[in-house]
């Protein structure tokens, strides 16, 4: 019986040691608003493009911008690219066009 107890303490250990690994790993709650994605997006103040690229490619990338601002048309490189604030911008796309920085 005091066999089966340690063995269970023992598990029960380990299980609450890992859970509180995993707890230190994982983000803050609320914090999925921090994760950078790919394409547009923006926060309470800037618009922002990210070219998630691995071949170091650079794109135009079509800018929606709210009147009386006028659309343009932007090369980008990788990585993340602030292209306006955030009332000026609607949205950003990739156009399809690869260009030379």
């Amino acid at each position: 019986m005091r066999r089966r107890m340690r063995r269970f303490a023992g598990a029960l250990a380990a299980v609450a040691l890992s859970g509180t690994t995993l707890l230190a790993a994982s983000p803050p709650a609320g914090a999925e608003g921090t994760v950078r994605k790919c394409g547009y997006y923006e926060d309470a103040v800037t618009a922002w493009y990210n070219h998630c690229t691995s071949d170091g490619s650079h794109i135009w990338v079509y800018i929606d911008r709210a009147w009386p601002y006028g659309d343009v048309e932007r090369c980008l490189g990788p990585g993340i690219t602030d292209i306006g604030g955030a009332r000026e911008v609607n949205n950003a796309w990739y156009s399809g066009r690869l260009c030379n920085p």
